[in-house]
C-alpha cells in the first residue's frame, strides 16, 4: 500500500508482487492562501488519505491481512512543523514562497557553499526561509517548534508514531550534506538552528516502524504491518521507470517538469545551473534541471481560451486537435512563456513572458491554436536544452530516456520531443511515483534481495516513442532558433 502526497491531490494505491495496481482511490485538495503564503489543513489531508484508504476496502475484494508493507511517496520541500506534544504548528506544500527574502539574502551571503555541501541554491521555497518568517512574524509560534517533518516524514509518522526522514526529500532542506550524507552542523551554525528539531535518517527502503494498532483495527489490516521508507516523488518516478544506472533519464512530465540523470558520484555543476541530491540506488545520486512551469501553463491555457468547454478532458482533445492542424514551427511563432533552460542560480529566466514572430495575418488566424501549438514546441525545446545541459555537465552521454506523467497523454508534445533528443525514448504508466515506492516496500520487507530484481519483477510497460526522420530535420533547425532567441532575451534581464 502507497500513500502518494502529490501537489495535486493525494491517492492510495495497492500493487500485488508483479507491480500491477489492485486497487486505487485518489482525492484532490487545495491550499489556504494567507498574505500570499500557502498553507493546508494536516487534518484535513490526513482524513483524505484515510477516505482513500476506506474507498478501497468498501470497493476492493482483497483480503486486507493480505497487505505486507506500506510506504509513501511526497512532493519535495513541503513541511510540517510540530510542538513538543505533535500538535501541528504549520503545514505548506512545496511552492509557499514565504521566506523568500531570507533566502534571498542566505544566497547572497552563503549560496556558493551552500550549494557545494547540499547540492541546492538557496531559492524562494526551501525551509530556512519559512522558518525565518516564523521567527520573524510569528515568535511565538517559532518558539514552540519542537520538529520539522518533510511530507514523506508526516504521512509515515501518521502510520506509525516515529519521527525520521531520508535523504531524497532531505536534501531538499539546504540543510543535509549529499556528501557526508548527514545534516550539515556548519550550514546548522550558520542559520542558527538546533539539530534536535530535525530527525534523524533512515535510509530508503529501510524499514520506519509499524503501523499503529488503532490504524490497523480501523482499516482491518493485519498488525504491526511494517511500514517502509519510501522517497521524494521524482526520485520514486525514476524507479518506476525502471531507470537504475549512470546515464537514465527521467522526465516527470507534470506541474513541472524535473528532468533527473543517474549519476555515480554526488558531481556538483562549477556554474550552479542544476540540483544534486541522493538517489534510492546505494551510492547513486542525480543530476537534475527543471523546466519550470509546463503542465501549468497547458492548464492556463485551457482555462483561460477554453472556458467554455466544461468537460477539462474534451478540452485537451479539442486543444491538441487544433494545434495539430498547424505546422512544425507554429507559422514562425515562438513562444516564451514559462518552459526555460534550467539556472537554479539566476531565476530571472523565469521571467521571460514572450511570444514572437506572429504572422501578419495573426487576426485571421486560429489564435488559441497557435498559442497551443508554440508552447508545447516552447516545452519541448526547454527539455531538450535541459537534457543537453545535464549532458554538458556530467560528461556522460545518456543512454536512454523515460517519461512519465499526465503531459503524456499529449501525443504532439511526445512526437516533438522524440524528433529532437538523440537518444531512445520511451514512455511509461503514469503512476511511475507510487510503482516507485511499491518497489522500495517490496525491497524493505525481503520480498525482493534489492532494487534491481525489484525493476526487473515488477511490472512496468515502456513503449517507444518513435521518431519522424522529416520532423526531425525540421524541428532541430527550430530549436536552434528557438535557443538563441531565449539566451538573447535571457540578456535583457539581467
Amino acid at each position: 500500500m502507497v500513500f502518494d502526497f502529490g501537489t495535486g491531490a493525494g491517492k492510495v494505491i495497492i500493487f500485488d508482487k508483479s507491480g500491477n495496481i489492485i486497487a486505487k482511490s485518489t482525492r484532490k485538495w487545495n491550499y489556504i492562501n494567507i498574505d500570499d503564503s500557502l498553507e493546508f489543513s494536516s487534518e484535513e489531508f490526513w482524513n483524505k488519505f484515510c477516505n482513500c484508504v476506506q474507498d478501497i476496502i468498501n470497493k476492493c475484494k482483497i483480503d486486507f491481512n493480505s497487505i505486507v508493507s506500506i510506504t509513501s511517496a511526497s512532493q519535495r520541500e513541503g513541511i510540517v512543523l510540530l510542538d513538543e506534544k505533535d500538535n501541528v504548528l504549520y503545514a505548506g506544500p512545496n511552492f509557499d514562497e514565504r521566506g523568500k527574502k531570507y533566502n534571498n539574502e542566505l544566497a547572497k551571503l552563503y549560496g556558493k557553499k551552500i550549494y557545494q555541501k547540499t547540492g541546492h541554491w538557496p531559492e524562494s521555497i526551501f525551509l530556512p526561509g519559512r522558518l525565518y518568517w516564523f521567527k520573524e512574524k510569528k515568535p511565538n509560534i517559532y518558539k514552540k517548534i519542537k520538529k520539522v517533518l518533510l511530507l514523506n516524514d508526516f504521512i509515515l509518522y501518521k502510520l506509525t508514531g516515529n519521527k525520521y526522514s531520508e535523504p531524497t526529500n532531505a536534501s531538499e532542506t539546504l540543510l543535509y550534506n549529499i556528501k557526508s550524507k548527514n545534516w550539515d552542523n556548519e550550514l546548522l551554525n550558520i542559520m542558527n538552528f538546533s539539530s534536535e528539531i530535525f530527525c534523524p535518517v533512515k535510509n530508503n527502503g529501510e524499514i520506519y516502524g509499524y503501523l499503529k494498532e488503532e490504524l490497523a483495527c480501523k482499516w482491518g489490516l493485519h498488525p504491526n504491518v511494517p511500514v517502509i521508507v519510501g522517497a521524494a516523488d521524482t526520485q520514486c518516478a525514476l524507479l518506476g521507470c525502471g531507470l537504475y544506472y549512470p546515464g537514465n533519464i527521467g522526465i516527470v512530465a507534470g506541474s513541472t517538469c524535473p528532468i533527473q540523470m543517474i549519476i555515480d558520484k554526488p558531481l556538483i555543476d562549477r556554474k550552479m545551473r542544476t540540483w544534486t541530491s541522493p538517489y534510492v540506488r546505494k551510492n547513486s545520486y542525480v543530476l537534475e534541471a527543471n523546466t519550470g512551469p509546463t503542465g501549468l501553463l497547458i492548464e492556463w491555457i485551457r482555462k483561460s481560451f477554453y472556458s467554455n468547454l466544461n468537460n477539462t478532458k474534451e478540452a485537451f482533445k479539442i486543444m491538441e486537435q487544433e494545434a495539430s492542424c498547424l505546422p512544425p514551427g507554429s507559422k514562425g511563432v515562438r513562444s516564451y512563456i514559462g518552459p526555460a533552460i534550467s539556472d537554479v542560480k539566476d531565476k530571472k529566466v523565469l521571467n521571460i513572458r514572450h511570444i514572437l514572430g506572429l504572422p501578419k495575418n495573426y487576426f485571421e488566424s486560429n489564435g488559441r491554436g497557435l498559442l497551443v501549438r508554440s508552447s508545447l514546441e516552447n516545452i519541448a525545446f526547454a527539455i531538450n536544452a535541459n537534457i543537453n545541459l545535464l549532458e554538458e555537465i556530467s560528461g556522460i552521454k545518456p543512454s536512454m530516456c523515460v517519461i512519465t506523467g499526465g503531459n503524456t497523454n499529449n501525443k504532439i508534445l511526445l512526437k516533438i520531443i522524440a524528433s529532437l533528443i538523440d537518444i531512445p525514448f520511451y514512455i511509461t504508466t503514469q503512476e511511475a511515483t507510487a510503482l516507485g515506492a511499491a518497489m522500495c516496500a517490496a525491497v524493505g520487507i525481503g520480498y525482493y534481495k534489492n532494487l534491481e530484481q525489484a525493476i526487473e519483477k515488477m511490472q512496468f510497460t515502456l513503449k517507444e516513442v518513435k521518431r519522424d526522420r522529416k520532423l526531425r530535420q525540421e524541428y532541430k533547425k527550430y530549436f536552434r532558433k528557438w535557443k538563441n532567441t531565449f539566451n538573447k532575451l535571457r540578456g535583457c534581464y539581467e
